[in-house]
């Protein structure tokens, strides 16, 4: 007889084999993560009774709910020992359907081959609004719900989603055709003082996210918590915005100006949320991540004070900390305390102006750029220029010194980490960092992409530029240059 390899803890299951079984001990593996987890996400007796209701968890059998880690604990080993059908697995599907976007759930559903009812998930969800927790509970809530629904004849496809602050999800993934119905029984008879709203069918199941942070422009740092992932990104911008209230830049009476919104993706870069009204479920927001809010504006008509001096002090250290880091970088401001000057002074291996047109350009090697912090910072971009000489470089205006970076135009945020600003520059001289085909010196651009000026740039230490796709594609394509890793 054939010898097998037994499965190994926590080892993917091959394709196509049948799903595992999740033990108790699986929940305790890894410093107990699965079951510190659960603990964290449903801490209150409301939250674990109506999940265990769901499952069908006889409440008479329940241990007394006092620390959730011991609570759940206790509840699990239970449900490992069969108190409930469908096991440890029915209960993990069920908490990762009310967090899809938690990681640690999926994956071990994915581990062990156990896969959740994506089509129970589509339907249509009720959120109850404004209630008062002293006089209604989340039992009288969904009993009302039910109450209604069999006096309609719709028996089952009822499931609650969550409950946070003030607001009750019940999820139809079946009856989607008497949704209306059952709202207007529950507005008319059972709930005639609350708050009701509808989504349209075939919707996602409403879910919430554990905790997602979301930067201020003057990079404070705000987090959410068991936020529905229904919510509008446009609702996300004018929390943070009230919490500013009157120093909110250009905030006037009780009408805050008007926000933008970026994702930080995981790779580092910002999407800037194009749609308002969309949700974060459909930008794709997850467990954990994080958000920034800026004023709609990049011209600043009006900055506050104190959110301007708070931006200059946090510039100052992050300049004066690259500096400490780079000793043998010279770096000058116009004020000790609250500057809006820098000089930036270095050796790379740049390339001079030539002296006549058609010349090559010579090694430069001493530079002196300036950093303004113009009256609009930080909403509006900082100004980088090229003391003279003025460097050969297709992004550097050889008259005026200005330098142009993706990262002081459409990708500016006022929270630009100043010592990544004065990293790129660095390389901006050295020829790490260039887009050859948007220039601001045509004639560098053009040395940049021949054959002699790329020999040159990556002999001196540059990065070569990528290969167009309809050129000999045998060749190596590097990477897109003009990147800023934003913190």
């Amino acid at each position: 007889m054939q010898q097998t390899n037994p499965q190994q803890p926590g080892e993917p299951l091959p394709q196509g084999q049948p799903p595992q079984r999740i033990t108790h001990a699986d929940l305790l593996s890894n410093n107990q993560a699965l079951l510190n987890q659960i603990a964290t996400l449903f801490d209150n007796p409301n939250h674990a009774t109506l999940l265990l209701d769901a499952l069908g968890y006889n409440r008479a059998m329940r241990p007394p709910f006092t620390e959730p880690i011991h609570f759940w604990n206790e509840v699990c080993r239970q449900i490992g020992n069969g108190i409930t059908t469908g096991g440890l697995e029915a209960l993990l599907i069920r908490v990762s359907e009310s967090f899809p976007g938690n990681a640690l759930f999926r994956n071990t559903l994915s581990r062990y081959n156990i896969e959740t009812r994506a089509d129970a998930r589509k339907g249509i969800n009720l959120h109850i609004d404004g209630w008062d927790a002293a006089t209604l509970t989340q039992d009288d809530l969904m009993a009302r719900v039910n109450t209604a629904a069999a006096a309609l004849g719709i028996t089952g496809g009822i499931e609650f989603s969550y409950c946070t602050g003030n607001r009750l999800s019940v999820f139809l993934h079946e009856h989607t055709d008497r949704a209306a119905a059952l709202l207007d029984r529950l507005q008319t008879t059972e709930m005639p003082d609350l708050v009701i709203n509808m989504s349209s069918p075939g919707s996602q199941r409403d879910y919430l996210l554990s905790r997602i942070y979301v930067e201020g422009p003057d990079m404070g740092r705000f987090q959410f918590s068991n936020i529905p992932a229904s919510t509008p990104v446009r609702d996300i911008g004018n929390s943070i915005a009230n919490e500013y209230g009157a120093t909110w830049p250009g905030a006037s009476g009780n009408t805050p100006r008007a926000t933008v919104v970026d994702h930080l993706t995981p790779q580092g870069t910002t999407e800037r949320v194009k749609k308002p009204d969309s949700t974060l479920h459909d930008n794709h927001i997850q467990d954990g991540d994080t958000m920034q809010v800026n004023t709609e504006s990049t011209v600043a008509s009006y900055i506050n004070p104190i959110i301007r001096d708070q931006a200059l002090v946090r510039v100052r250290i992050e300049i004066e900390e690259f500096g400490e880091e780079n000793p043998a970088i010279k770096i000058e401001r116009n004020n000790p305390t609250l500057p809006t000057q820098y000089w930036i002074k270095f050796t790379a291996n740049g390339r001079a102006i030539p002296q006549r047109k058609n010349l090559l350009p010579m090694p430069q090697t001493e530079h002196l750029v300036c950093i303004w912090l113009e009256p609009g910072f930080p909403v509006s971009a900082p100004f980088v220029y090229w003391e003279k000489p003025v460097i050969f470089h297709p992004n550097v205006n050889a008259e005026t010194g200005y330098v142009c970076l993706g990262e002081l135009k459409d990708r500016y945020r006022p929270g630009l980490d100043m010592a990544n600003l004065c990293r790129t520059i660095i390389d901006v001289a050295n020829y790490r960092n260039y887009e050859a085909n948007s220039c601001l010196n045509d004639e560098a651009g053009a040395w940049a992409k021949s054959e002699q000026g790329q020999a040159e740039i990556v002999k001196y230490g540059g990065k070569a530029i990528p290969i167009n796709d309809d050129e000999e594609n045998r060749q190596k394509k590097w990477s897109p240059q003009l990147q800023i890793k934003k913190i």
